[in-house]
């Protein structure tokens, strides 16, 4: 896995950052690498900073997955509108902190229809798993691991991230249904209400993991 993360992030990655922020502060000097902090000032990350980034990135996960879930409803195709709106919304969050590329966007995209594509793939159910399951195991897998890339050689362990997201996404979806599931015939507001239940475990899952890797963040590697 670590090694298949290193060569995603050589290859998609590195490129996209070649335009990075040449004025952020510098840790040292290593021969002829410089070495930044992936969170800056991460050493003395204040409480109420950590507080507002859990805030947002909840807020971020429920606001894109409300508005993101009524794009679903007229077929395949529009899951890749709500995959960028879900990718968007995480990145305006963490792109400051982390100096993100925009690529995590279309990343994020790409996953999340592929995971409804997989889904649609096993309509009778992959091993007796329902289909909307399999949809949101192969989308969290997925978006989990591009994202984990997005990570590399800015936070600590960022492989936890995969299992972080596909935890959230299953359990956002199951938690998701049931309580829109509670408003019977009105089929939109059950809808809405999924969308935004699920965006909110989503978040809250995820979040003791995104606060952990920003904790013992790992300075990043830049040739002069």
């Amino acid at each position: 896995m670590k090694s298949l993360m290193s060569e995603f992030h050589q290859r998609f990655v590195r490129p996209w950052e070649g335009h990075s922020h040449r004025s952020q502060s510098k840790l040292g000097l290593c021969g002829n690498v410089r070495l930044r902090p992936a969170f800056p000032n991460s050493g003395s990350v204040s409480t109420s900073m950590k507080k507002r980034l859990a805030f947002w990135w909840i807020v971020a996960n429920t606001l894109a997955w409300t508005i993101g879930i009524v794009f679903v409803l007229p077929g395949l195709w529009a899951w890749i509108v709500c995959g960028a709106i879900v990718g968007t919304a995480q990145w305006l969050v963490l792109h400051r902190s982390l100096r993100l590329s925009p690529a995590w966007i279309a990343a994020t995209c790409l996953a999340w229809t592929a995971g409804i594509w997989a889904g649609r793939l096993h309509a009778d159910g992959l091993f007796a798993i329902p289909d909307p399951y399999w949809v949101f195991i192969t989308g969290g897998t997925l978006s989990g691991f591009t994202q984990s890339c997005f990570l590399w050689r800015r936070v600590s362990r960022p492989a936890l991230w995969v299992p972080s997201m596909i935890a959230g996404s299953i359990l956002g979806w199951v938690v998701g249904a049931q309580i829109g599931a509670l408003f019977g015939g009105d089929l939109t507001a059950g809808i809405l209400t999924a969308g935004a239940v699920m965006g909110v475990v989503i978040g809250a899952a995820s979040t003791p993991q995104l606060l952990t890797m920003l904790r013992h963040p790992e300075p990043r590697q830049e040739a002069v």
